[in-house]
């Protein structure tokens, strides 16, 4: 690129969907300005005042002036938006009180997630809203390893007020920008957008897609019995009222106060269905 104050000028043309490339080598070529600017084919038909890097001459490579000095590498500017290869959400059944996610992204960076309920009535989450939960992985290295996990106790850190709830059913969204710098080494990420964001993701590798919607947090804890009251119906019947804290069932047998029940003799009562995890 001619400059017309003799400092140089040069620009390297890249394809942004490559950006963060290594360039190992850097050569540039210059004339001065006599009206001559043309490329020659041998090292010898030239000007004197015209460097010998001729595109047909390999030995004139040497004397090219090698870019960058002390600096031997640059490297291209990183524009993509990264990528959250994985969202997977650990067994809720392992914990009542806590939903923990685990991302893997494509580049160093990090990403954000925030939960809500499903009966919240809160429709797709905006960034801003994910951000504000302040539950965060940094993703050191990116690739196949795994970030370190996100485990969310509350819906906003911090917020004791709103403590993940078991047998409670809510949506996770999830936000990402990576760690690019520009030349100078100064943060210059790259974000993803809300579309991706608001993007259902349908299985844990999916590429795409920001929304897990429907993580149960399961109920471990047992019911609390209340005794109301009981009353003598006939010879042969007694009514018993109890109350439950939870919705749930009760089973009673009765017992001869002069017979002290063994465990083989107390009958085995029905169990209720095991829980089920399920994404729909």
């Amino acid at each position: 690129e001619k400059d017309t104050t003799g400092a140089a000028l040069a620009a390297i043309s890249t394809d942004s969907r490559q950006g963060g490339r290594l360039i190992e080598h850097v050569f540039c070529h210059a004339t001065d300005d006599d009206g001559n600017e043309v490329w020659y084919t041998t090292a010898t038909d030239h000007p004197s005042n015209m460097n010998t890097f001729a595109k047909k001459v390999a030995a004139a490579f040497s004397q090219a002036t090698p870019v960058g000095t002390p600096y031997t590498k640059a490297v291209t500017l990183d524009e993509t938006p990264p990528v959250v290869t994985s969202l997977v959400i650990s067994d809720p059944t392992a914990a009542n009180n806590q939903i923990v996610v685990t991302p893997k992204m494509d580049e160093p960076g990090t990403v954000y997630c925030r939960a809500t309920r499903k009966d919240s009535g809160e429709g797709n989450l905006l960034i801003n809203r994910i951000l504000s939960a302040n539950y965060a992985s940094v993703c050191a290295t990116g690739g196949a390893t795994a970030c370190p996990d996100i485990t969310m106790t509350t819906i906003e850190n911090g917020n004791t007020l709103e403590p993940i709830q078991e047998a409670t059913q809510y949506h996770v969204y999830c936000w990402a920008k990576d760690s690019a710098v520009d030349t100078g080494g100064l943060p210059r990420p790259n974000y993803q957008l809300q579309t991706v964001v608001n993007t259902l993701r349908t299985a844990a590798t999916l590429t795409s897609g920001g929304h897990i919607k429907n993580v149960w947090v399961k109920d471990s804890t047992p019911p609390q019995m209340i005794y109301v009251s009981s009353e003598a119906l006939s010879e042969t019947t007694i009514e018993i009222t109890l109350q439950l804290n939870e919705p749930g069932t009760i089973w009673c047998q009765p017992v001869f106060k002069s017979k002290v029940p063994s465990t083989a003799a107390v009958p085995a009562f029905p169990q209720p269905p095991a829980d089920v995890i399920t994404a729909t």
